[in-house]
């Protein structure tokens, strides 16, 4: 009985070290940072009934809105990994003026995400600020208020991807179109509309104003 006390003891200590090197590794594999907890901005999009398409010369459509209308930002974060512990990031968008000024700040946090789920809020801006500028040699539009989203998460460790811009070209005005005579000329100007507005394209048949 004696000599199999401390064996018993010596083999009790064995398993407790065994064991604990053994959680050591559970944590390290199961450590934050990474792609287990990197959260992204994924996306930003930008809704209105009001908003009109401005066609680019290469083809592509630009979003822009007049001065007064309101608009609704949508912004989507994903969380990266395959986790199946949710975890919850805190969502920021700033409107900025594009001299560096903050217009406007909202925030909101997401639902707990888990790994490659993906979180989706909005809100909604008007647009006080008109802010934009028209190539007139091109008509290629630029510039406009800058939509500015962060996420963050105590646990990320990757920033790369924690933030995403668009820019949303705001006109002074804009007027609907007013053609005349034959029908298939809806999407022609008049003449005093053409004299009057220098930012005119065909491909663009309204007369946005645009802050030059």
């Amino acid at each position: 009985m004696r000599k199999s006390l401390p064996l018993f003891l010596v083999s009790l200590l064995l398993m407790q070290s065994i064991l604990s090197i053994s959680v050591q590794n559970v944590e390290a594999t199961m450590g934050r940072g990474g792609s287990t907890d990197d959260f992204s901005v994924t996306d930003i999009s930008i809704n209105s009934t009001s908003a009109s398409q401005w066609i680019q010369p290469d083809g592509s459509v630009m979003l822009y809105v007049a001065k007064g209308e309101l608009v609704e930002i949508s912004v989507e974060v994903k969380r990266g990994g395959a986790s199946l512990q949710g975890s919850n990031a805190t969502v920021t968008v700033e409107m900025v003026h594009p001299i560096g000024f903050v217009m406007n700040t909202t925030s909101w946090s997401t639902t707990p995400l888990l790994g490659s789920q993906s979180f989706t809020d909005s809100f909604e801006w008007e647009a006080f600020v008109a802010h934009s500028y028209l190539d007139v040699s091109n008509n290629e539009l630029s510039g406009g208020i800058i939509i500015r989203a962060h996420v963050f998460n105590p646990s990320d460790d990757r920033n790369e991807n924690d933030m995403l811009e668009e820019a949303l070209p705001v006109a002074l005005s804009r007027d609907d179109m007013d053609a005349e005579g034959d029908p298939r000329d809806q999407q022609l100007p008049t003449a005093s509309e053409i004299i009057s507005s220098s930012s005119f394209d065909l491909l663009n048949p309204s007369i946005p104003i645009f802050v030059m």
